[in-house]
């Protein structure tokens, strides 16, 4: 097939060529001659290496220029899919991570042309960021305007099998609003799954995200709408009618961040517990699942039980952290866990039972 100028394989290949020495001008001209001279449409997947559509294989390359003006002038199809279900848009972005600014996201959309949030280009590109560990790239691009709607693009199985940073978990659940019970092809919620399957953070951010029992969620449930208070018909019915037919029609999720500002809230207010800042940001803001309420207690009691350093070793007692590892660790192991409130019977008998060790 050659008509007085190149042959199409020829073409083709040039076009696809990896690092071609061509600009996007005559790359262009490229495409146009295949098209009006030998008969090759834009959207046959015959360029490149992985055998995509022309505007896949160009996206491929990072030949983003000119790729929307191409789309318009030669019906090539921009919202077309590849064989993985990408886009040539979500092909261009996956090539630009990490994305560091909205503006970057803008650009490359002008540049490819398409929209941000077709559902091809939004599943292609969200999962490849999870696959990645990629949150701050999820982060840019939902600022820049991507809608994920997680009942057509489901991410918190991926997130349990590939991901590690400990508040990607928080943002897809707070923010994102994905689902905390979402089931895998077997079924399976993630706290259904074995537990090497997931971090220690993410299951603790899924049970506080979905409560941890029917009487909890009808509390919560309560909470959220006034009219259901203590005159509420809900108070009548049984737990197991509750579980079984409201819930399922019912919003579960919570807010994560804001159930555990409200714990710490309540053990200020119950126990008269002082926060520590540096514990409440992992806690409430990164979605830590190592830190709990005793956490919480303990620093504050040795913080505000005196006497204490008395009883440690002099050599210990000039490392502040030293002496707190040491206090925590013989406490634990005369039984002290924090897991009551603090009260000056408590102190007195954790001070007599650190007397033992001078």
């Amino acid at each position: 097939m050659q008509t007085g100028g190149d042959s199409a394989r020829t073409l083709i290949n040039r076009i696809s060529a990896k690092v071609p020495r061509k600009t996007n001008d005559e790359i262009k001209q490229m495409c146009i001659e295949l098209i009006e001279r030998h008969g090759i449409h834009p959207n046959m997947p015959v360029f490149g290496t992985g055998k995509e559509p022309l505007l896949h294989a160009l996206a491929r390359i990072n030949r983003l220029s000119g790729m929307a003006k191409l789309h318009r002038t030669t019906g090539a199809d921009v919202e077309q899919t590849n064989a993985a279900g990408e886009t040539p848009l979500a092909i261009a972005l996956m090539g630009k991570l990490p994305i560091e600014s909205e503006e970057t996201v803008e650009s490359i959309v002008k540049l490819v042309g398409g929209q941000l949030n077709a559902l091809p280009t939004v599943r292609a590109i969200a999962t490849h960021c999870v696959r990645q560990d990629d949150v701050n790239s999820i982060m840019t691009l939902t600022n820049a305007g991507m809608k994920i709607d997680p009942k057509q693009v489901p991410l918190m199985h991926l997130f349990a099998l590939h991901c590690q940073n400990v508040y990607t978990g928080m943002y897809l659940l707070d923010k994102l609003g994905q689902d905390p019970l979402e089931r895998d092809a077997q079924g399976h919620t993630i706290l259904e799954l074995p537990a090497e399957i997931g971090t220690v953070d993410l299951r603790s951010q899924i049970q506080d995200a979905i409560g941890n029992s029917p009487e909890h969620d009808l509390a919560v449930l309560m909470g959220f709408h006034k009219r259901l208070g203590a005159s509420s018909l809900l108070q009548s019915i049984s737990v197991e009618l509750f579980r079984d037919f409201v819930l399922p029609h019912a919003v579960r999720q919570l807010n994560i961040s804001m159930v555990r500002e409200t714990r710490l809230k309540a053990l200020t207010a119950n126990e008269g517990v002082k926060i520590k800042s540096v514990l409440e940001f992992d806690y409430v803001h990164m979605g830590s699942g190592d830190i709990t309420l005793a956490d919480f207690r303990r620093e504050h009691f040795l913080n505000v039980t005196p006497g204490l350093l008395s009883n440690l070793p002099r050599e210990i007692q000039r490392s502040k952290t030293a002496s707190r590892d040491m206090l925590t660790d013989r406490l634990t192991e005369k039984g002290f866990l924090f897991d009551k409130p603090y009260t000056a019977k408590y102190a007195l008998r954790a001070r007599a039972s650190l007397k033992m060790y001078r």
